[in-house]
């Protein structure tokens, strides 16, 4: 059983586009969970497009930006902290261990799908 609670809590767009960054919504992905002992929790793993600086700032074609955000604590407190704090740029911002194995994932399905060079 899923903890649906877990996706619709903390949105980290919705942090970032409050800091005065328009983000566009590319791509969507759930990451589960599973944690002995409880149920599978899930979160929600967004691939946006921005800018590295503040909308107001930016040369959109020189400053965009692709990164991909979590709905975890981790990400929250440990990834987008930094930069709220302005300690670091949103390009900066690091990723949680769902993101690492969702983008992984993604990877190796992108390898296997090319041909092989004879």
């Amino acid at each position: 059983m899923i903890r649906t609670q877990e996706l619709r809590g903390y949105n980290p767009v919705e942090t970032i586009e409050g800091e005065g960054y328009n983000c566009e919504r590319l791509n969507h992905a759930v990451a589960y969970n599973r944690k002995q002992d409880c149920d599978d929790s899930a979160y929600l793993l967004t691939e946006i497009e921005t800018t590295s600086v503040p909308t107001a700032q930016a040369d959109y074609v020189q400053d965009r930006l692709k990164m991909w955000t979590c709905n975890c604590h981790d990400y929250q407190y440990g990834q987008l902290k930094p930069f709220l704090k302005g300690k670091i740029a949103l390009g900066e911002v690091g990723r949680c261990k769902h993101l690492d194995a969702h983008l992984r994932t993604e990877r190796a399905k992108a390898d296997e799908q090319q041909d092989t060079i004879v």
